[in-house]
């Protein structure tokens, strides 16, 4: 009797552990919104601020016009640490909006993002913020 219930949980476990195995690898494919250690952009946050300001191109029609604003960006680090999935969350007009989707996608790779010690694709908000300088403001 013994014997035919150790060979029953041997016969019933595989399958289960395999389910699991599966929906595992479907995990890996879940945008997680917040995790333990959140993506890292290379050289910390001060090196993103930097790479935002040397990279940003105010386009023309935005000067003429005088606007300016937060773009609101939302992308997805993915478990390589690349940026992608770029989307405007809140944007202030077409040409900054498409200034800021084209920064992102210039974006090295990241630092992932990591759930436990895996590494797991995260979403990433960031506003750029657009100002005039007094002097290009005419």
């Amino acid at each position: 009797m013994i014997r035919k219930m150790f060979l029953l949980a041997v016969v019933v476990f595989p399958p289960a552990v395999f389910a699991q195995t599966t929906a595992d690898s479907a995990s890996s494919e879940k945008i997680f919104s917040s995790v333990e250690q959140m993506p890292v952009f290379p050289g910390g946050e001060d090196s993103l601020w930097n790479f935002l300001r040397e990279n940003i191109q105010y386009p023309e029609t935005a000067l003429r016009a005088m606007t300016e604003g937060t773009v609101y960006i939302s992308f997805v680090v993915d478990r390589t640490g690349l940026p992608g999935k770029v989307k405007v969350i809140r944007g202030v007009g077409k040409d900054l909006d498409a200034e800021a989707v084209r920064v992102v996608r210039l974006m090295p790779r990241w630092k992932p993002g990591r759930q436990g010690a895996i590494p797991v694709n995260v979403y990433y908000t960031l506003p750029i913020k657009f100002t005039l300088d007094r002097g290009e403001k005419k």
